[in-house]
């Protein structure tokens, strides 16, 4: 990333606008593409139901964090026995994966207008979750993220509402995981 692209992207951050990138869909360590390799945007890879990388989502040192991409049902424009509902159909993808991050950026500018987009690029980095590995039938999912592929962790809104709100009731200082 450089040049245009580059001044584009920190004069846009300099007027409070946070950056977030689909990795890809092709399962490769694919380093370069803009605008996911210019720094500040936010890298958003996929991971499965087992917290694992889905195996079609791209990895590199861009990949931020990863949300759930993987096996969603959406609705169709299709309605193949014509009983009035539209079909589903199972997809999967980081563009999928990337509302989820974008959702909860939203959520926290809701609450706290005036965060910066390195203040969120910090809160979300450091709320990412190594989610617990439960025993079978425990209702714990064993996520197991830490297979080098999934930047900081999987995707925890809960806890980035948690350290947004320490960071604006309490003016908490806070460290950059760079």
């Amino acid at each position: 990333c450089g040049g245009d692209v580059q001044d584009a992207i920190r004069v846009a951050q300099d007027k409070g606008i946070t950056f977030v990138a689909a990795q890809g869909n092709r399962g490769v360590n694919y380093e370069t593409g803009l605008p996911k390799d210019c720094p500040g945007v936010i890298g958003v890879g996929s991971n499965q139901l087992d917290g694992y990388k889905s195996g079609f989502s791209n990895f590199d040192v861009n990949v931020d964090i990863v949300a759930y991409g993987d096996r969603l049902s959406l609705p169709t424009i299709v309605d193949s026995n014509n009983d009035g509902a539209l079909d589903y159909t199972e997809t999967a993808g980081t563009s999928l994966s990337t509302p989820l991050v974008t959702g909860t950026i939203a959520l926290m500018l809701n609450e706290s207008p005036d965060l910066t987009p390195t203040e969120i690029i910090t809160i979300l980095k450091q709320s990412t979750g190594k989610p617990m590995v439960g025993e079978a039938g425990s209702g714990f999912l064993n996520y197991s993220c830490d297979n080098g592929y999934c930047g900081y962790g999987v995707l925890n809104a809960y806890e980035a509402m948690l350290q947004m709100r320490k960071l604006s009731e309490e003016g908490v200082a806070l460290k950059s995981p760079l």
